[in-house]
């Protein structure tokens, strides 16, 4: 063995032992903090740090106490020796809106319409289901179309009118999250929004 081999055999002695997969920084986090769901690797400029960006159940952030308490968790158990980072990820919101025609049907255009908007914003909420959405993944805008084109209820979707109008783009270290409804009956002009909060 070279002397260079010896030393640098040596320095890395604590870190040959142990691969730090995606999986494992994940699992760990979420043992050390329940609130954690996602834990994706994120980029540090400091010598000997790996970072992670964490997406809490309720699709908000830890504090800030609670991200230190957390890297200091992991710390603890890493074989690697290595100093932890830990930010809250951003999500990427997404808001849909149309115009629609209402099936026919009994009841006022009222509570026809807001039938169609509870199915839909449970169609669009297991669609982007953030506990498996990979990250970094687009999402498509036509798929969103055809989940309201084939809701209950919804006779016809004004095309011109939905929004988005493309594929929601979503960065690499960020996940989709649905945060808004809103439809029109192009019949009666009625309007029903609804603001949605996940939480798994």
């Amino acid at each position: 063995e070279t002397d260079f081999a010896a030393k640098r055999r040596t320095s890395h002695a604590g870190q040959s032992g142990v691969q730090l997969t995606e999986a494992w920084f994940e699992a760990l986090a979420q043992r050390g903090n329940r609130q954690v769901l996602r834990l994706f690797p994120g980029e540090s400029v400091s010598v000997s740090t790996i970072s992670g960006l964490v997406v809490a159940r309720n699709g908000g952030g830890l504090s800030a106490d609670d991200r230190a308490a957390l890297a200091r968790y992991i710390e603890q158990r890493s074989r690697a020796g290595l100093n932890v980072e830990i930010a809250n990820a951003t999500l990427t919101a997404v808001e849909i809106t149309a115009t629609i025609t209402l099936d026919p049907g009994t009841g006022s255009a009222r509570s026809r319409l807001r039938s169609v908007v509870g199915a839909a914003a449970d169609r669009y909420s297991n669609y982007l289901d953030w506990r498996k959405w990979p990250r970094g993944q687009n999402v498509d805008e036509a798929a969103l179309l055809s989940l309201l084109v084939n809701t209950e209820g919804c006779a016809t979707v004004v095309t011109s009118t939905f929004t988005p109008a493309a594929d929601v783009e979503v960065a690499d270290t960020s996940i989709p999250v649905f945060t808004r409804l809103s439809l029109t009956d192009s019949t009666s002009g009625l309007t029903l929004r609804a603001d949605l909060t996940q939480e798994y």
